[in-house]
């Protein structure tokens, strides 16, 4: 093709037909810059397959993490609600109602020994920073809601995460130094050897309880479930 393009400029140069080789040579430089428009678009074309793929591929990914961590999430809700439920079994004790002493062990117990360490799974997140692709994410508004949940996490590990752990670990210590004969697994031992009604009355251990976070802890874990849910939705409609 290009000996035939050189082939008819030389005829005309050499016929010295100077109006047809202008118009010859604007010809073939038009078709020059259209060769080079269609392998752009080509090209072009090829990036944005590449980039949906790529797409396809993270939102895939982070519903599987999302889906993972919803598991989780569930696991602590449920804690969570016996706990609330416990707790307030507990304050009706203290405003005068009564229960047996297996039932007292029941809800004390439950208000002490849970420990949340929620760790949401980040493989697909960290990927996509680390790589600089999460800007193939094509829905601006979709990006900044999935940067917004995993934010989320984080502020919920930090606050609410932290300050109840923080309230028992305090809590422990506290009913440790008082009841030393205590151990995690006691409500499945004989309760002889422990006076549940004391130690109820003692004027610490009962404000302990009462600023356990326990009813913080469960707002932010229903709240969590709530962000995990919409982020899942709005990326399986997505996908």
């Amino acid at each position: 093709m290009i000996k035939l393009f050189r082939n008819i400029r030389q005829k005309l140069i050499t016929e010295g037909k100077v109006t047809n080789y202008m118009k010859y040579a604007i010809g073939e430089i038009a078709l020059v810059m259209i060769g080079i428009l269609l392998a752009l678009q080509v090209n072009n074309w090829n990036n944005d397959q590449k980039e949906k793929k790529l797409e396809k591929r993270f939102l895939s990914n982070l519903i599987q993490d999302l889906e993972a961590d919803s598991v989780t999430i569930a696991s602590s809700k449920k804690v969570s609600d016996e706990q609330v439920r416990t707790k307030q079994k507990l304050v009706d004790y203290f405003k005068g109602q009564s229960f047996s002493k297996d039932s007292l062990v029941f809800y004390f117990n439950g208000q002490w020994q849970p420990v949340y360490n929620f760790a949401p799974i980040l493989t697909t997140l960290e990927e996509m920073k680390s790589t600089g692709n999460i800007g193939v994410i094509s829905d601006l508004n979709l990006r900044r809601k999935i940067l917004a949940t995993y934010n989320s996490y984080q502020v919920h590990i930090n606050e609410h995460e932290g300050i109840y752990n923080r309230l028992q670990e305090e809590f422990w210590k506290n009913i440790l130094s008082k009841l030393p004969n205590l151990s995690t697994d006691f409500i499945d031992e004989k309760l002889d050897h422990f006076d549940i009604e004391t130690a109820l009355r003692d004027f610490e251990i009962k404000n302990r309880l009462g600023l356990n976070h326990a009813n913080g802890m469960n707002r932010g874990i229903n709240e969590l479930q709530n962000i995990n849910n919409q982020l899942l939705s709005e990326l399986r409609i997505k996908l």
